[in-house]
């Protein structure tokens, strides 16, 4: 994406120029002496829930070698050994721990509030309470979390860091890359998402609801920004601004968030799709997914 990569430029740039990619330093440890080892999930364990089946395991599938799994659990999935680690930083762990306890943790919270409000919609319940103001910010919150933290985007970055190789900097590509891409993440929560967030949270929030016998899916890529181009979702060089959004968030296997733009004419912020409409929804989520997708039902 355009817009993305844009940003991954400017970041990387100012990460050499203010000395933010450094070598590694491995002086900071755990009161033990040893390096913290955790199982850093990059799609929370929270969100990745509301796709189980009735079992509370996932199925999936391997897009890389189109090998189908099942059984799978939640805290066995999208996840990477200290992918979050930082050794320039004390605790090393830092950052894991502060996306628990400012987003993952509130996520799960809010994700059954907006579920079981759309459920409620749904069944045509009338008299029931509406997606708040804060919940439509959170969601673009969480949703530009999860827009970044994913290896798509480090990999991403990694492709590029050779263009900011100095000299006097022996880090791997690989190395620069994780640092860059910490540093994004660090940075857009300490000013809260006001920029990825407020782009996404500017957009119209509606909510998509499978019928029964359908299930939508989610990857390990979750969110999808598209242009509508002549009645056309492309997934290329979206912008979070542009006024022909339409960014697609899966919520759990009956729900999905869709952010999108004054385009979108229907006046209702909840929709019954019909299977068709989700079997569309779901081909966007696996063109959109990096190397697995992940589902309650068999692939």
């Amino acid at each position: 994406m355009v817009l993305l990569s844009t940003r991954i430029y400017i970041i990387m740039g100012n990460c050499k120029r203010f000395g933010l990619i450094q070598q590694p330093c491995y002086l900071h440890r755990m009161p033990n002496g040893q390096k913290p080892s955790y199982n850093h999930h990059y799609v929370p364990q929270v969100y990745l829930h509301n796709f189980t089946a009735i079992s509370g395991r996932l199925c999936g599938l391997n897009l890389r070698t189109s090998t189908p799994f099942a059984l799978a659990r939640p805290k066995d999935v999208a996840a990477y050994t200290d992918f979050h680690n930082d050794p320039d930083w004390e605790p090393i762990n830092q950052l894991e721990s502060d996306l628990g306890k400012r987003y993952e943790g509130p996520a799960g919270h809010l994700l059954r509030s907006v579920l079981s409000k759309t459920r409620l919609t749904a069944a045509g319940l009338h008299g029931r309470p509406g997606i708040t103001r804060q919940e439509h910010w959170q969601l673009a919150q969480f949703a530009a979390l999860q827009l970044i933290r994913t290896p798509k985007m480090r990999d991403q970055m990694e492709a590029r860091a050779s263009r900011y190789r100095t000299p006097k900097v022996s880090l791997t590509n690989k190395e620069l890359a994780k640092g860059a891409h910490l540093r994004i993440i660090r940075s857009h929560m300490e000013a809260g998402f006001s920029w990825f967030g407020g782009a996404i949270a500017r957009h119209r929030l509606v909510l998509l609801v499978a019928p029964r016998g359908s299930v939508f899916w989610t990857s390990d890529a979750p969110v999808a920004v598209t242009e509508n181009i002549g009645g056309t979702l492309s997934l290329k060089d979206p912008a979070l601004k542009s006024d022909r959004l339409e960014l697609y968030l899966p919520l759990s296997s009956d729900v999905t968030a869709m952010f999108v733009g004054p385009h979108f004419q229907r006046p209702h912020t909840c929709y019954r799709l019909t299977p068709d409409e989700v079997a569309h929804h779901n081909e966007l989520t696996r063109r959109n997914a990096y190397h697995y997708l992940y589902g309650a039902e068999p692939f």
